[in-house]
Order: structure tokens, then sequence, then C-alpha cells
């Protein structure tokens, strides 16, 4: 395969862009090097109560629902945290966007682990900002009146949990969701 060139590059721009390359892929091989010792991290304690929330999606806006029931019928769930404040209008730009994507590919995300929304907006907001971007396929609650608060969780039947609590690169959480998922370990 020959290699793809510009017209009239010069050697300087196809240097610069060579050394731009390697260094992509030694960011590349870091990043799944990175996954790989996540999916070999232990779990971590047990939770402290089995927190209540409400649903936020059409049918049960307002309904109690406990932390064990969002395993539903699987034995792993994944918690995202959407910055959705009590106050707020509207909720971040980036988490929004992560949602719409979470929603339209909810068949992918859902397949060896149960996946849930979270927010600490009322679920009536949740509610009317899920019927405005169209999300009717992901589980969304309200935390807003509970402690629990975190921004990925993947937690086993057994109550045990991994969280990451860390503020990173909103471009990664997908890569890192799926690769916290038992399967990919």
């Amino acid at each position: 395969m020959s290699e793809l060139r510009y017209p009239n590059e010069s050697k300087g721009y196809r240097d610069a862009r060579a050394a731009l390359l390697k260094d992509e892929q030694e960011l590349a091989d870091k990043v799944k090097s990175v996954a790989e010792k996540r999916r070999k991290l232990p779990l971590g304690g047990q939770l402290k109560e089995d927190y209540v929330f409400q649903w936020a999606n059409d049918g049960k806006v307002g309904k109690i629902v406990k932390f064990s029931e969002l395993f539903a019928d699987k034995d792993t769930l994944l918690l995202y945290s959407f910055m959705f404040g009590p106050n707020w209008d509207k909720p971040c730009p980036s988490c929004t966007s992560l949602v719409d994507g979470f929603d339209r590919t909810w068949y992918q995300v859902t397949q060896g682990a149960s996946f849930v929304a979270i927010a600490k907006a009322p679920a009536e907001r949740i509610n009317a900002w899920a019927k405005q971007r169209g999300w009717s396929q992901i589980w969304l609650v309200s935390g807003s009146e509970t402690p629990y608060l975190v921004k990925l969780l993947l937690l086993q039947k057994s109550n045990t949990a991994s969280t990451e609590t860390c503020e990173q690169s909103r471009l990664l959480i997908k890569r890192r969701l799926f690769s916290t998922k038992p399967a990919a370990r």
C-alpha cells in the first residue's frame, strides 16, 4: 500500500506528520494498557445502603426504584451520572451528547449489563429534557432526594462496586464504560 501524501507537501510537513502519527499510536497503546489494568482491578467495597431513586422515564416518572432493582435480570449494572443539577435549566451539553449516544445504541449498551443514566435534577425535569432530546430507550433516574453521587459505576449483584470519580475527558467515557463491563475483562 502506498503512503498517503498531500499534493505539494513539504518535507517539514511530512516529518512533523510522521512524528504526530507516532505520538498518536503511543497514546492509543497507552489507553489500551490502562484499560487492561482497569479490567484487572478487584471490586471495591460494599455499598452503604440500597439507595432509593425516582424513575424519570415516561409512565414511571416519580415512582420509587431501589438501587438493587436497577439490575433487572442482569448481574452487572453500569450507572452513568450526567451533570444536570437540581436548579439547572439544562444539563451539561457534553453529558447530553453522551446520553444521546447511549440512547441510540441502547441495544449494544445493555447486552451484558443493565444501564441507567442518573442526574440530581428532579424526575419531572429529567423526563422533560428526555422528551426534548428524544431519549426513549435507556433508563433514567433522579437522585435528587438521595445522597448517592458518582460519575461512573460498575456494580456486581454482590453489592461490590468499582467506581470512577476522577475528572477525565468526556470523549473517553464511552470507551471506558465498555472496557469496564465484565465481558471485556
